[in-house]
């Protein structure tokens, strides 16, 4: 079986994206849970929908952004953001270079009823390249 691949190029380096991924929704806060939301990295993560099923309780809170969450492969997770969504401080302050900051680790299981299993999710604290479309910005978190 022939997976295709996606070339998405930007002034950071490209990032091929094999498909079909494991992708669903979610609603992504960021900042340093140990600070209350604030300065760099991913702070919260609610499940919006996998596959298309949306989940029971849609994240109410706010500050945060409607994301697409992609694994490629093992240990190869992407998060993309529609640029229209994100406002000019939000770009500002997390995605102004060519790196989005994890000031410290992340992680979280998600249930993916589609597949009924459990996924951990898991971002080291780092920096990870940023991926610019013309309509996106995306995290590669490998």
């Amino acid at each position: 079986m022939r997976n295709n691949i996606q070339r998405s190029t930007s002034k950071a380096g490209s990032l091929l994206i094999a498909s079909p991924p494991i992708q669903f929704t979610a609603k992504v806060q960021f900042g340093a849970p140990s600070n209350n939301c604030n300065n760099y990295g991913i702070c919260r993560l609610e499940l919006l929908e996998s596959f298309g099923i949306p989940e029971t309780t849609p994240c109410l809170c706010s500050k945060y952004y409607t994301a697409t969450i992609s694994y490629l492969e093992p240990n190869q997770l992407t998060i993309r953001f529609a640029k229209k969504d994100l406002d000019d401080k939000v770009i500002q302050k997390h995605f102004n270079r060519n790196f989005f900051t994890v000031e410290e680790d992340f992680s979280k299981v998600l249930h993916l009823a589609t597949i009924t299993a459990t996924q951990n999710l898991t971002i080291d604290k780092g920096q990870y390249p940023i991926v610019e479309t013309q309509e996106d910005l995306i995290i590669a978190f490998f």
